[in-house]
C-alpha cells in the first residue's frame, strides 16, 4: 500500500512539473520567444512521454512556430533566387551548354575557351560543372605513355594536389599514332585544390602542373587556361546555390501546405 502510494504521489507530482513545463512553453511562444517554446517542447516529448494530451498540444504550437518561420523565409528566399539566377545568367555568357537527351537527366557547362577542336592534341585542364553545380575536371595529356593519376597545381610558392585516382577514372587511347590519356578528377577527387587556386590566384601569375604517373610530367597552365577553370569552378557554386535554393523553395512550398492542413484539422 505505501508502494502504490509513493508511486501515485510521484505520477501527480510528474504530473504538475509536465503541466507546468507545457504552461512554460505556452508564455514563451504567446512572447514570441519561439527558440525557447522549442527548447521547452523538446524537453516535454523527452521527460513526459506518457502525457500524450500534453504533448499533441505542444506540437500544435511547434506547428505554428514552423509556419510562421517558412512564411518569413519564402520572401526572402525568392529574392535571394532572383538575385542568383541574374548573376548566373550573365556569367553563362561565357560558357557553352550541353546535354545528351538520351543518357544525361543534368546538362554540361564549359567555358568557350575549352569547346574547340584546338583542345584536342595539348595538355591542359578541362573543367566542367553541370546544372546543379556539381564541379569535375579532366586532365589531358598527350605524349609518351604516363598512366597518370594524381596532379598538382603550384603557384605562387603554394602547391596543391589532388587525390589519387583510380584507374576507373581514366581514359585511354591513340589519336593518329600519339598516346592520349583524359583523367577525370570529381568534386571529391579534385580535393581543395580548385577552391584554393580561385581564392589565391593572382592575373598572370605563373600556374604549373605537374601530372604525376609512372613518371612527374611538368608544363605551364596558359593564363587563359587558369582563367577559365577558375570562372568555372565559380560558376558551379552559383548554380549549386541556385539549385539549393530552388530545393528549400519547393520544400517550403510543401511543407506550408502540410502544417496548414495539419493546423485546419485542430482548429
Amino acid at each position: 500500500l505505501l508502494l502504490l502510494l509513493s508511486v501515485s504521489s510521484c505520477g501527480s507530482k510528474k504530473d504538475t512539473e509536465a503541466d507546468m513545463l507545457f504552461q512554460s512553453a505556452v508564455e514563451a511562444y504567446n512572447n514570441q520567444d519561439y527558440a525557447k517554446a522549442q527548447a521547452l517542447i523538446d524537453s516535454l516529448h523527452h521527460t513526459y512521454v506518457t502525457r500524450v494530451d500534453l504533448r499533441r498540444s505542444a506540437d500544435t504550437i511547434a506547428w505554428r512556430m514552423d509556419l510562421l518561420n517558412i512564411k518569413e523565409q519564402m520572401p526572402v528566399t525568392d529574392s535571394l533566387l532572383e538575385v542568383r539566377c541574374a548573376e548566373a545568367e550573365a556569367m553563362a555568357k561565357n560558357f557553352k551548354y550541353e546535354k545528351d537527351e538520351q543518357y544525361q537527366d543534368l546538362g554540361d557547362y564549359e567555358h568557350v575557351r575549352l569547346a574547340t577542336a584546338n583542345n584536342t592534341s595539348r595538355n591542359y585542364l578541362h573543367a566542367k560543372t553541370d546544372e546543379h553545380g556539381k564541379f569535375s575536371f579532366v586532365a589531358q595529356y598527350v605524349g609518351k605513355s604516363l598512366n597518370l593519376r594524381r596532379v598538382s597545381v603550384v603557384f605562387d610558392k603554394a602547391q596543391l594536389e589532388t587525390e589519387t585516382v583510380e584507374e576507373s577514372s581514366c581514359n585511354v587511347f591513340t589519336r593518329d599514332g600519339v598516346n592520349c590519356e583524359m583523367v577525370l578528377f570529381d568534386q571529391e577527387t579534385a580535393g581543395k585544390l580548385p577552391a584554393v587556386l580561385a581564392d589565391n590566384y593572382e592575373n598572370n601569375t605563373k600556374v604549373t602542373v605537374i601530372y604525376h604517373g609512372d613518371t612527374d610530367y611538368s608544363y605551364t597552365l596558359s593564363n587563359g587556361d587558369v582563367i577559365a577553370f577558375i570562372e568555372t569552378y565559380r560558376f558551379s557554386l552559383l548554380l549549386k546555390e541556385i539549385h539549393m535554393l530552388q530545393t528549400q523553395k519547393e520544400n517550403n512550398a510543401k511543407r506550408l501546405v502540410l502544417l496548414q492542413e495539419r493546423l485546419q484539422d485542430v482548429s
